[in-house]
């Protein structure tokens, strides 16, 4: 490999893993926000699954906040394609009609969940980002070593 392709493919992965930690970690501390916020009742307004790479669950529900009503659609903070199997079981959970507990930000209340805190799945996102940073910083300081040993 020369030595231009490592500098470029190090700073990528370097730089790849620094963005992917400040979004992953506004996304965790989101999460975490998100179980001090209020709650009131809800009720599931559509359920299905929308297919793409993966299939992917998807609900909207409407609730009611000060004599205003909103709809929502984030089930998570941060949600994720599964198979059709695993999307299918979630939205067993949240049959049209069904009446839910709507997690929203009181100050403002277009943030809502279903699901508050951190997900098994969020709470991987800081590792990736810190493989693809180390993974940068190998590539980088592998090349400086060879380069110095030459």
């Amino acid at each position: 490999m020369t030595a231009v392709l490592r500098v470029a493919l190090g700073l990528l992965f370097l730089a790849a893993g620094l963005i992917h930690l400040v979004l992953s970690s506004m996304a965790v501390y989101e999460a975490v926000e998100s179980e001090g916020w209020s709650t009131t009742a809800g009720e599931i307004t559509s359920a299905k699954v929308l297919s793409g790479r993966s299939s992917r669950p998807a609900v909207e529900y409407v609730f009611q906040v000060s004599e205003k009503r909103y709809v929502g659609s984030r089930r998570e903070i941060k949600d994720y394609g599964a198979g059709r199997t695993a999307a299918d079981t979630v939205l067993a959970e949240y049959p049209v009609g069904s009446r839910i507990k709507v997690y929203f930000d009181p100050s403002d209340p277009t943030r809502s969940v279903l699901k508050p805190g951190i997900t098994p799945f969020l709470a991987g996102w800081p590792a990736l980002s810190t493989l693809l940073a180390g993974m940068g910083t190998v590539i980088l300081l592998k090349g400086r070593r060879a380069k110095s040993d030459a």
